[in-house]
Order: structure tokens, then C-alpha cells, then sequence
């Protein structure tokens, strides 16, 4: 009788070892595209991206099989760094350069508004005129009558605000306005001094107000002061503001 043979010992299966998966860093990809922001735009996503940029880098160091994105990283850190850079840079630029003109519109809105308050304090003036015959001794009357405001005799660049007002005010006698044109007759002007120097505000017999420059104010001033005196024979009288 034959015997069957033996069957020899089954060898174990071989054990499988799974392959970890590298996870796409978030934080990599969203630093570099803050970073290229950065770039175009100059704003805060510079700090943003710099910030996600080095965390994430570090996480794929700590866990290089885990994390992937390295890459992306690095170009998040590199783009944020230099549109930080670009913002440091221009930032400075644009306020040395906006600053001027900045300063220039304060000066012009302020000119304006010295402008106007002359033109109604001639409107003050004429009003008066009519009603009494004369101008008035001093600008301060105009208010005391309710022909103008106080502060409509307000130089803009003084800030301040007083009855006696900010402007010089020529003193007319009578007759003094059919001896010569009315047009560059001045009445009332601004303190040179102010608006950075750069001239005044006039105010002319006719109604009319200019902004003179300096030195051509001074000459039309000393021009006009001189061919008064000549024409009425009487000096005129300059009350100064306050």
C-alpha cells in the first residue's frame, strides 16, 4: 500500500507595507500666492504670505513623508519677501511725493476761502456806503451794523476769529473813488506775511478780489498809496487788522 507523500508547509503570504501619501500643503500654495499679490498689489499680503510661507516650509521639514509643498513654499517666502520689500521702499516715495501736493491744496482751499471773505466784506462796504453816504472808519462797523459777520474778516491762514478782523483796510474820503479807476484801487488786502508769504488777497473798489504775488503786491500797493496821496492831496489812511 503506497502512502501519499507529505505535503510540505505552506510558506506565510508576503506582508504588504503601505506607502504613505504626501498631503498638499495649504499654507505653502496660499503663501505663494499672497506672495505674488504682494507683487502686483504692494499691500499687507506680503506679511500674510511671509508668515504661512515659514510654517509651512518648517512643517515639511518636521514631516517630510507627511507634508509636501516645499516648493511652493519657498517661492511664497521669496515673492512675500521681496513685495514686502517693494512696499517699504514705496510707501516712502509716495508720501514724499503726495505731501506737497497735499500741503498745496490746504494753501489754494485757504486762499479761497480768504478770497471769498473779501469779496463780502465788499459787499459789506457798498451796503454801507449806501446807507450812510461814506464808508466806514474801520471794517469792525460793518459787523457792529450786521453788514457782514465776524468771520468774514477772517484771514483763512490765521485760524482765529475777531471783530477787528484779519484784514488792512484803506480808509476812503470822500470822492477819493471818482479821482481814479476803480479797478486798482485797493480797499482791503490780506497780510503778505501769510499764505507762506507767496502774496495776498486784494480787494478793489469795484468788488472784484486778486490774489497778487509777491513782490508784485508790494510795487501795486506803494504804486496805489502814492497816486491817492496825489489825487485827493490827503494821506491815506491804512488801518492795520486788530
Amino acid at each position: 500500500m503506497s502512502q501519499t507523500p507529505p505535503v510540505p508547509p505552506m510558506s506565510p503570504p508576503p506582508m504588504s507595507y503601505a506607502i504613505p501619501v504626501q498631503q498638499r500643503s495649504g499654507m505653502a500654495i496660499a503663501s505663494m500666492v499672497l506672495g505674488i499679490l504682494s507683487l502686483v498689489l504692494c499691500q499687507v499680503f506680503g506679511i500674510v504670505g511671509l508668515i504661512l510661507g515659514i510654517v509651512a516650509l518648517g512643517r515639511t521639514r518636521r514631516h517630510p513623508h507627511q507634508y509636501g509643498g516645499r516648493g511652493y513654499a519657498i517661492a511664497g517666502i521669496a515673492t512675500s519677501s521681496v513685495g514686502l520689500l517693494m512696499m517699504i521702499l514705496i510707501v516712502p516715495m509716495m508720501i514724499a511725493i503726495l505731501l506737497p501736493s497735499l500741503s498745496r491744496a490746504r494753501e489754494l482751499a485757504k486762499r479761497a476761502v480768504t478770497t471769498s471773505n473779501l469779496r463780502g466784506v465788499g459787499l459789506g462796504l457798498m451796503q454801507y456806503s449806501q446807507d450812510h453816504s461814506v464808508f466806514p472808519p474801520t471794517l469792525s462797523l460793518l459787523v457792529d451794523g450786521g453788514y457782514i459777520t465776524a468771520d468774514t474778516l477772517q484771514n483763512a491762514s490765521q485760524g482765529d476769529y475777531s471783530d477787528a478782523g484779519d484784514f488792512f483796510y484803506v480808509a476812503y474820503v470822500p470822492g477819493a473813488d471818482r479821482v481814479a479807476d476803480p479797478s486798482t484801487w485797493i480797499v482791503a488786502y490780506g497780510d503778505p506775511n501769510d499764505h507762506n508769504g507767496e502774496g495776498a488777497a486784494v480787494l478793489y473798489f469795484d468788488g472784484h478780489v486778486n490774489f497778487v504775488r509777491q513782490p508784485q503786491f508790494d510795487q501795486d500797493l506803494q504804486r496805489f498809496l502814492s497816486a491817492y496821496e496825489q489825487r485827493t492831496g490827503v494821506r491815506p489812511t491804512v488801518v492795520p487788522p486788530r
